[in-house]
C-alpha cells in the first residue's frame, strides 16, 4: 500500500486537480538472463474541490425582521469525492439564530449527448439500452456511497450558543453533488445606532479538500422620523381662526417606520374647528382620534421618503389677550426615537373702543377713501366758484351801459366794431 500525497502542495504543481502517471515494475531473472519483463500500470490521482456560496433573501432588514440565509456547497472535481465535509457559519452579532436549519443533498443533472446521426437507429437503440444500464448502476453506486439513500443519516447540524456558530457536517460529497443549507435569523436591536453593516463569512472544508469561504453582506437599519409644524399666521386676534399643518416623514434610507403615532395636544385658548384632514403619500392604513384637546393620528408604516400630512383649523378664544400660544406635536414609531415640533402664535390686546365705532383703526381704514373723495370735491367746487367771481368782476370793469334805461352795455373804451353786449 502507498499513501497518496497531496500533489497540489508540490512546488511544480501545474494548477490541475488531476495527476496522471505510470507505475512501472521491472523483473530481472535470478539466473542472470539479461531479458527483463516490465509491467506498466497507469495511475490517476484526483483532488476534490469545494465551491461554496451564501445568499441572504434581502440586503437590508428592519429590526424584528426574519432573515433567510441559503448556503450551497458543491464538489466540482470529476471522479473525486470529498470526505467529511464541514460547513461553519458564525452568525452575525445582531442576528439571532432561530434553530431551524435544514439540509438538502442533490445531484446536478448532466446534459444529454447530442451526438446522433441519421442511419444509425440500431446503434442508437443499443446505446440507449447501455446508457440505461449504466445510469442504473451509477445511481446504485451513488446511493451506496451515501447512506443507503437516507439523507438524514448523512449530515449532522449543531449550534454553539457561546460562539453563535452554526456547524453542518456531511459525510461526503461526490462529483456534482450539492448540499443546500437553509436557516433563518431574527434581526435584533442595534441600540442607538441607525445602521448596522456586517459581512457574514461561511467556510467549507473537507479532510481531502482545501477550505473555501464565501461572504454575504447584510445590514440592519433603524427608522429615523422627521417632523415639522407650521401655522398660517404668527399673530391673530382673539375670536379669529388659524390653520395648522403637520408633516411627518421617514428620513433614513432603507428604513421603514412602523406603527407611527402622531400626537398633538392643543393649548388652552385654542379650540378645534371642523375635522382633521390626513393625507398620505403611500397606501398605508391610518386612524384619527380626537379626545378633548388631543388629536392622535396613527399610520401603519412610513417607508423612506413617505410623508404623512395633517391639516386642521383652530379658533382663538375671545378671552385671550396679550398671550403667546404654543402648539407642540410629537411622533413615535417602533424602534424609533421620539421627535417633536412646535408652532407659536401671538394674540395681542384688543385696542380701546371709540364712540360710534368699535375701533378707531377700523374707522379710518374703512372710510379714509370717502374722506379723501369729499375733500377733492370741495376743492374743485371752491376753485370753480372763485373762477366765476373773478370773471364777473373783470366784465364790470371793461363794460358800461350805453343808455341808463337799456340793458345793453358798450365797452368803456371805444372799439372799431361798435359791437354791443348784453348784460351777462
Amino acid at each position: 500500500t502507498c499513501l497518496v500525497e497531496d500533489f497540489t502542495k508540490a512546488e511544480d504543481w501545474d494548477g490541475s486537480y488531476r495527476y496522471e502517471t505510470t507505475n512501472v515494475a521491472v523483473i530481472t531473472m535470478p539466473n542472470g538472463d539479461p531479458t527483463t519483463a516490465e509491467s506498466e500500470v497507469p495511475l490517476t490521482v484526483v483532488k476534490p474541490v469545494l465551491d461554496v456560496t451564501k445568499e441572504a433573501d434581502q440586503p437590508v432588514y428592519q429590526i424584528g425582521d426574519t432573515a433567510t440565509f441559503t448556503i450551497t456547497v458543491t464538489q466540482t472535481t470529476p471522479d473525486a469525492t470529498a470526505h467529511n465535509v464541514v460547513v461553519t457559519d458564525p452568525i452575525p452579532e445582531r442576528f439571532a439564530y432561530q434553530k431551524d436549519a435544514t439540509v438538502t443533498l442533490s445531484m446536478a443533472e448532466e446534459e444529454p449527448s447530442e451526438e446522433t446521426t441519421e442511419g444509425e437507429a440500431a446503434t442508437e437503440e443499443s446505446a440507449a439500452e447501455d446508457s440505461t444500464a449504466e445510469t442504473a448502476t451509477t445511481e446504485a453506486e451513488t446511493e451506496s456511497a451515501g447512506s443507503g439513500g437516507n439523507d438524514a443519516d448523512r449530515y449532522r447540524i449543531s449550534y454553539d450558543k457561546d460562539s453563535a456558530t452554526l456547524t453542518v457536517t456531511i459525510d461526503q460529497l461526490v462529483y456534482n453533488e450539492t448540499a443546500t443549507i437553509i436557516f433563518t435569523c431574527k434581526a435584533r436591536s442595534i441600540g442607538k445606532d441607525y445602521v448596522y453593516d456586517t459581512t457574514n463569512i461561511v467556510t467549507a472544508s473537507a479532510d481531502n479538500a482545501d477550505p473555501v469561504d464565501a461572504p454575504a453582506d447584510v445590514s440592519i437599519v433603524r427608522p429615523e422620523l422627521g417632523i415639522e409644524k407650521t401655522a398660517s399666521k404668527d399673530q391673530v386676534k382673539a375670536g379669529k381662526d388659524v390653520d395648522f399643518q403637520i408633516v411627518v416623514d421617514e428620513t433614513r434610507e432603507g428604513a421603514i417606520a412602523k406603527n407611527v403615532v402622531i400626537t398633538d395636544t392643543l393649548p388652552e385658548g385654542q379650540h378645534l374647528k371642523g375635522n382633521v384632514k390626513v393625507t398620505l403619500s403611500n397606501d398605508a392604513d391610518y386612524t384619527t382620534d380626537v379626545n378633548g384637546q388631543t388629536i392622535t393620528v396613527t399610520v401603519s408604516y412610513l417607508a423612506y421618503g413617505d410623508t404623512a400630512t395633517i391639516d386642521y383649523t383652530v379658533t382663538i378664544d375671545e378671552s385671550c389677550d396679550d398671550v403667546t400660544l404654543k402648539n407642540i406635536v410629537t411622533a413615535t414609531a417602533d424602534h424609533a426615537d421620539k421627535v417633536q415640533a412646535d408652532a407659536e402664535i401671538y394674540v395681542p390686546d384688543p385696542p380701546p373702543a371709540t364712540d360710534g365705532y368699535d375701533k378707531t383703526g377700523d374707522f379710518l381704514g374703512r372710510y379714509l377713501w370717502l374722506i379723501i373723495a369729499l375733500g377733492v370735491v370741495v376743492i374743485i367746487c371752491g376753485g370753480y366758484g372763485l373762477y366765476n367771481r373773478n370773471r364777473r368782476a373783470a366784465t364790470a370793469r371793461h363794460y358800461v351801459p350805453r343808455h341808463s334805461a337799456s340793458n345793453k352795455y358798450v365797452p368803456r373804451h371805444s372799439a372799431p366794431h361798435k359791437r354791443t353786449y348784453k348784460n351777462r
